[in-house]
């Protein structure tokens, strides 16, 4: 963001690789018609070729989560219930709980962080990981030679370990190896992602009482015409996705936005030329928080997606998942699970900050480590039936 406040829309941030901030060459470089592919940071682990590398359009489903989702919201709900009304740090509880779901869905077995309540000692390995793969995710010529510095690279090769000894029944050394980074690939998307987006909306829901209080009441609405949760029903609320849209506009899962790598021969979008085999990156923070795109561009407000759209210029640029041929696969599995916890947490608790908390300090602790990186929340959660 300071890069662009400095040099403006587009900026040269390696040899053949460009920032660009312009919402007018948002869908000429994402759209389904684009001509652009994924960059080369998704050949940082070649050989491998897992879901989340490919560029074939027709490679990416989706399968239905929710009787699992909606097993460990609940375990989820009784471990806050075990933690009384003493203050709770959320952004652990919501690792666990995203890890948890994560573990059942891709290894058939839950990690138990929530029963446990403590964490997974390969939980820290991929958040290292991904902290690895941020640094070098500008320096991709230099991995193949640094992944072989164990003393560098200890958590990548723990990490890796540990998945491989998940995938053991594999007919071809390539499909074991492609296997892994599948799985290494839901480990990122459906854990660290989900639970930093969790982590954020509920920091400014907590931050916003009358917000959260609005939210409560179409969420008990919705709780008289439904006893139990259910995504297609909570889909439909439309405050509650307002609130995770703009949770999401403020905190992007992929905050300096996705690699895509122009054609050999060059192409012209707008009025611009990008040369041939150039890297471009649209920043989703940088450009959802510019008052050029954004009324008030730094506020939670809600109901810019519903009663106030006049607060954004240009809401087709909103795409936190991203959008055409290359979105992500996740997402309905992301939106399900931020749905079914704000729900059930709010439609049974009051949500609000410690006394001594500052503000300041946990803005300034959400960081980007290719994906969205949170410090520490606590919060303090009372019995709406008490």
């Amino acid at each position: 963001m300071r890069l662009h406040k400095a040099y403006g829309d587009i900026v040269r941030v390696g040899p053949s690789e460009l920032s660009i901030n312009d919402p007018t060459l948002f869908h000429s470089i994402h759209s389904n018609s684009s001509t652009f592919t994924k960059g080369p940071w998704y050949n940082l682990m070649h050989p491998v070729v897992s879901l989340h590398m490919i560029r074939d359009h027709e490679e990416h489903t989706l399968r239905e989560y929710e009787p699992r989702v909606a097993l460990y919201t609940e375990q989820l709900l009784k471990r806050i219930v075990c933690n009384g009304n003493q203050t709770v740090n959320v952004t652990a509880l919501f690792n666990y709980y995203s890890f948890d779901v994560m573990g059942d869905l891709a290894f058939g077995r839950s990690f138990n962080m929530l029963r446990d309540g403590a964490a997974h000692k390969y939980m820290k390995s991929s958040h290292d990981n991904m902290l690895t793969a941020t640094a070098f995710s500008h320096l991709v010529w230099t991995f193949p030679i640094v992944k072989k510095i164990p003393g560098l690279n200890y958590g990548h090769i723990q990490l890796q370990k540990w998945l491989t000894e998940q995938n053991l029944d594999h007919p071809t050394p390539q499909d074991e190896v492609n296997l892994v980074w599948d799985a290494h690939l839901v480990v990122v998307a459906g854990s660290d992602l989900t639970a930093a987006s969790i982590t954020c909306l509920f920091y400014q829901l907590a931050l916003h009482p009358r917000i959260m209080a609005d939210l409560q009441i179409e969420i008990d609405r919705f709780y008289t015409e439904y006893e139990q949760p259910n995504h297609h029903g909570l889909s439909k609320l439309e405050y509650l996705n307002a609130c995770i849209d703009e949770s999401l506009r403020l905190y992007p899962p992929v905050p300096s936005g996705l690699q895509r790598i122009g054609s050999p021969q060059g192409c012209h979008i707008g009025d611009l030329f990008i040369p041939g085999n150039t890297v471009v990156q649209i920043p989703a923070y940088t450009m959802y928080r510019d008052a050029k795109n954004v009324t008030l561009p730094d506020d939670f407000i809600p109901e810019r997606w519903t009663t106030r759209p006049e607060l954004t210029r240009d809401s087709s640029i909103y795409a936190p998942f991203s959008i055409g041929s290359y979105s992500c696969a996740g997402k309905q599995l992301g939106l399900m699970e931020l749905r079914f916890v704000t729900s059930q947490i709010l439609g049974h608790f009051n949500v609000s900050l410690p006394n001594d908390f500052d503000p300041k300090q946990f803005s300034d602790g959400v960081k980007d480590g290719l994906t969205i990186v949170t410090t520490d929340l606590n919060l303090v959660f009372t019995r709406r039936d008490c």
